[in-house]
């Protein structure tokens, strides 16, 4: 019986110890750099908010905006904050998705966004067509009291 339950004891604690998971130190540090935008899809013409997180403090962040479709790459720099952030703003971005990425202390993060084109104008313009009909129904109506005007006036035996 003693000896049943020492072999018990000693496979739960195999076990529990084959088990357990290593923790690993992050290494480089600042290996944890994400890079956000402040949204997914952006109308045309709006600025574009990207943000790296997990800098080392007072490091320069290069943030590169790639289109997806080709062209010329944008880059912009900032310098982390004392919490690791920086933020920039990407005015006139062209239309489609793009790739950013955020670069601090050798380590790089990227993310995408997407920039829609104007938005077509449903539907038309009805303002020059209720002008015209304004007008012929002026013209009508004109028309018709220069007729009555007519018939009322008698005619010369």
């Amino acid at each position: 019986m003693l000896r049943r339950l020492l072999v018990t004891v000693l496979c739960l604690l195999g076990c529990g110890i084959m088990s357990a998971q290593p923790t690993f130190a992050v290494y480089p540090p600042g290996s944890g750099v994400t890079v956000t935008t402040d949204q997914q899809d952006y109308a045309s013409g709006l600025p574009v908010a990207v943000s790296a997180h997990a800098c080392a403090p007072g490091a320069s962040v290069t943030f590169t905006v790639q289109p997806t479709a080709g062209g010329a790459a944008t880059v912009l720099t900032a310098t982390a904050d004392a919490s690791g952030n920086a933020t920039v703003t990407l005015n006139g971005s062209p239309t489609g998705a793009s790739t950013v990425t955020a670069s601090c202390s050798g380590v790089s993060a990227s993310s995408s966004f997407t920039v829609r084109g104007p938005i077509p104008k449903a539907g038309s313009d009805t303002r020059s067509s209720l002008l015209m009909a304004a007008v012929l129904v002026a013209v009508g109506i004109g028309l018709l009291v220069v007729a009555r005007t007519r018939r009322r006036q008698p005619v010369a035996a």
